[in-house]
């Protein structure tokens, strides 16, 4: 069957209402994958709520991305707990990039991390002659749109600066990330995990 991706988060109580939420991306079976942003919330919401009270959440990104609805999902249930900071610690693109930009939580990233960021495609499945393909499509004006404008809160660029790095694929340093606004600062791994 076809695998396609989407965000995995794993979640630890470090404090008594403070944890540390690890995302990633997982390949998954097509028909395991949810539809809907809304599917995706609660699926992510119940596994907060299995940690226990949590107000204060430090979310690492080492993700090159996933299906748009997981993440919408995803970001969606970060936004319920009060307090939050970000480090993109590695890879962070695409879909993932609406986690670590579409909150407004500061966003910290290690020296040697990378940001991508690019128009979204939708993939597809259909079945012909007995066998399923996967084929990618460019995604909705309404897709683009959401990433849109998760880049520009964060940024404060215009929007046609913005859409012209999606539709090139911009691929950036940590350094970069910082100077066109899509980071606070750089951080290591250590000064994030002491709080300074």
């Amino acid at each position: 069957m076809m695998q396609v991706s989407e965000l995995k988060m794993e979640i630890r109580k470090v404090g008594p209402v403070r944890a540390v939420c690890t995302i990633s991306s997982i390949d998954k079976d097509m028909r395991q994958v949810l539809k809907q942003p809304r599917d995706y919330y609660q699926k992510y919401r119940e596994q907060i709520r299995a940690a226990g009270e949590i107000r204060e959440v430090d979310v690492i990104i080492n993700s090159p991305g996933g299906a748009v609805a997981s993440a919408m999902g995803l970001t969606y249930a970060l936004q319920d707990i009060p307090e939050g900071r970000i480090l993109i610690n590695g890879f962070c693109g695409s879909a993932a990039t609406l986690i670590a930009f579409g909150t407004s939580d500061r966003v910290y990233i290690t020296p040697d991390s990378k940001v991508y960021i690019h128009m979204p495609i939708r993939k597809v499945a259909t079945r012909k002659d007995g066998k399923w393909t996967l084929s990618e499509r460019i995604a909705k004006a309404s897709t683009t749109n959401i990433l849109l404008t998760a880049y520009r809160g964060k940024t404060h660029r215009r929007r046609h600066e913005l859409r012209k790095w999606m539709e090139e694929g911009k691929r950036m340093t940590a350094q970069e990330a910082v100077e066109l606004g899509f980071c606070d600062r750089i951080m290591t791994r250590a000064e994030f995990e002491k709080g300074t």
